[in-house]
This record gives C-alpha cells, sequence and structure tokens, in this order.
C-alpha cells in the first residue's frame, strides 16, 4: 500500500501479491508527487489485481464494456479497468493482458511507440485511464488539454491544442533554454479559481521534437541501451518520425518542476492554419472553454464511449449512472468559462508550413512578448 497526494487528493495504490516489478514501475513514476500521510482517509482507491475485472457482470453490451452494479468496465486494448463508486470515495481495478511466451513479448515490446513491456506502461494506463478520469467524478476540477510551465517570473502558461501542433516541442524550448519550471505535460488538471495541480506524468517525446536538438537527444538516451537505440532509429526511418517516442524523466532534461498547486495566468491554444506568418490573438473565456471541451471529447472519446454504453445498461437493469457524458460537458463548460475569466485566453495561428526550429524559436519569443 502507498498513498500519493495527487491533484489534490489522496491517492492509493494497493498491488496483489506485492508484484515488486509493478511497484518499481509505479515509483518510477509516483515518486514525484508528495507521499500522503498513511493514516489519511483514501479518495481514490486504485488496485492493480491478476483476476479479470470482467467477471461477475450483471450485463455485457457490447462486448467491451462490463456493467457492475456500482459501476462498470471498460475493456481496452491489453487492460481492462473497473470504474466504480465505493461508499465514499473512487475505486479503480486494474487487469493488465499479459503475454506468457517470451518472444512474442519481446516481438510486443519492439512494436510498442516506447520500447516498453506492458509492466513498465502500467504508471502510464494508470494517468490516462484512471487519474484523469477521475477528474471527470470531482465537482471542482476540470481538465484541459495542454503543457504548462512557469516562467521565471512566477506566471504560467498553458500550451494547448490538438495532437502533434508543437506543444512539446515549446515546453522542450522554455524548460531547457529559458528556465521555465515544467508543471504538466499533455493533461493540465485546473479549478474555477484558475489553480493549476501539477500534473507529473513523464514527459513523452516523439522523434520530431528532437529535429535539430542534440544535447536533447543525447541526453534521453545516454543510459539507455544500444537495443533501444536501435530501434528507436529503424522506427523512425520505417514509420516516421510522429510514430517513435520515449519518456523522459525530470531531472535530467528540465530546468525544475512545480509540485504544489499554482495560479494559471495564460492561456494559448496552438493551431495551424493556412496563414503566412506566426500570430496571436485574443479570445473570449466561453470559446476558450468550448475550444477545450471539443478536445478532451475527441481526446477521450474511448472513455466517452463507455460512459454511453453504461447509461444504456443502466437503463435496462434500473439502476443509477455513476456518472455520464452530459454532467462532464455542463461541468466542463461551466469550470472552464470561470477559470479561463480569470486568465488571459489567445488562439494561435501558425502556418501549416513553417520550418520547426524557426516555429518553436519564434513562437517562443511571441508568446514572452505577449500581453
Amino acid at each position: 500500500m502507498i498513498k500519493y497526494k495527487i491533484f489534490g487528493k489522496v491517492v492509493e495504490f494497493q498491488v496483489e501479491q506485492s508484484d515488486k516489478v509493478i511497484i518499481e514501475n509505479l515509483k518510477t513514476q509516483f515518486d514525484y508527487y508528495d507521499f500522503a500521510d498513511q493514516n489519511a482517509k483514501t479518495e481514490i482507491l486504485i488496485e492493480i489485481v491478476k483476476s479479470s475485472v470482467f467477471n461477475n457482470c450483471v450485463a455485457v453490451n457490447p462486448s467491451i464494456h462490463g456493467e457492475k452494479e456500482n459501476g462498470f468496465v471498460a475493456r481496452y486494448r491489453n487492460y481492462d479497468v473497473n470504474y466504480q463508486i465505493d461508499e465514499d470515495r473512487l475505486k479503480f481495478t486494474l487487469t493488465i493482458k499479459h503475454t506468457k511466451n517470451a518472444l512474442l513479448r519481446l516481438a510486443k515490446k519492439i512494436n510498442n511507440i516506447e520500447f516498453v513491456s506492458r509492466e513498465e506502461r502500467i504508471p502510464q494506463i494508470i494517468v490516462e485511464s484512471i487519474l484523469v478520469p477521475a477528474v471527470f467524478f470531482d465537482l471542482r476540477k476540470f481538465i484541459v488539454h495542454s503543457s504548462s510551465f512557469m516562467n521565471p517570473d512566477g506566471e504560467v502558461i498553458l500550451l494547448g491544442g490538438t495532437g502533434g501542433v508543437g506543444k512539446t516541442s515549446l515546453g522542450i524550448e522554455f524548460c531547457t533554454t529559458r528556465k521555465y519550471k515544467f508543471v504538466n505535460d499533455d493533461i493540465a488538471v485546473l479549478d474555477e479559481d484558475a489553480n493549476i495541480y501539477p500534473n507529473l506524468a513523464l514527459p513523452k517525446i516523439y522523434s520530431y521534437n528532437l529535429v535539430g536538438n542534440k544535447p536533447l537527444k543525447k541526453k534521453i538516451f545516454s543510459s539507455r541501451s544500444l537495443a533501444d537505440r536501435f530501434i528507436f532509429e529503424l522506427k523512425k526511418i520505417i514509420q516516421g518520425p510522429s510514430k517513435v517516442r520515449r519518456k523522459i524523466d525530470l531531472e535530467s532534461v528540465y530546468s525544475g518542476y512545480i509540485k504544489n498547486a499554482v495560479k494559471a495566468g495564460k492561456y494559448f491554444i496552438l493551431t495551424r492554419q493556412n496563414v503566412e506568418k506566426l500570430s496571436i490573438e485574443e479570445v473570449s473565456a466561453e470559446l476558450a472553454s468550448k475550444i477545450n471541451f471539443d478536445i478532451i471529447q475527441a481526446e477521450y472519446s474511448q472513455f466517452f464511449n463507455h460512459l454511453s454504453w453504461h447509461k444504456f445498461n443502466s437503463a435496462i437493469l434500473n439502476k443509477n449512472t455513476i456518472l455520464t457524458n452530459e454532467k462532464i460537458k455542463t461541468q466542463m463548460l461551466d469550470l472552464g468559462e470561470k477559470a479561463f475569466k480569470k486568465m488571459d485566453c489567445f488562439i494561435v495561428k501558425i502556418p501549416i508550413k513553417i520550418d520547426h526550429k524557426k516555429f518553436v524559436k519564434e513562437l517562443a519569443d511571441l508568446i514572452e512578448t505577449t500581453e
């Protein structure tokens, strides 16, 4: 049993049979957070078990969705998650689908975008399929698809937009050359007062993020095996730079990271458009909230599908739902508009065809001079 303080909540991990490999992988990721008092009341319980959580469902409609008395089970490609409310806390039970054949395990590791095993992927699965969805149950918080950083003056900026638009590359520029501190990569957790709760999930660096940045590439691969480096280069050639990535730790690459909630100051929504040059224009909090919700809805479409099936199954079983898409939308739009009114919100127009190094340098300069 391990307890951490994550997104302002006491999160407890329980690992069946005290699997040492899983525990070490969990600690590699979650030890960046503060430990919670072991006597503190658990608000989110995460169990990792070997037996299938798909057992004893009261309904299975469709085949990848199982209904339970106090929640539901979502069947993803390589794992299942049971989402439920247990008394007055959220409880999530995770089952990883293991492969016994050693050669098949190796083949799947090579095929993985990060060259990691399923056991090594557990922390990422927990962040993306458990901890982030847990925010949807919180009446006081919402999520923003963004990377966030604190500048040397203490102001926190959010870089939002769809995947692959340049958020990570800008973050690398800010943190490695301009002394910004890391707050989160990919998903930010905020409340209506624009407080942002650090999401210390390890950043994912794609091959295209390393273009023209040899020092960063050297840091990423300095402690990795020859096989790891070879697979990275081979997949980059065969599948392209957007199909291969590696995670990086927060100490060796970034100039520091934030562990406690801080105020967010500016929100930049990055977009690729048919324009000749980079530009930034202010937008309303209402529009910023709507744009963010649309992005989140697309990014978490699998989870939202399960909520739709949960609603359908609950109706035919005559039982209450634990969460609905309608509730999430209402809550996110409301909290988002309140939070963004306390920030300065902008749309960033980026030429569809622009040199990557030029884009990073010029946009970083533009963002820093935006009032």
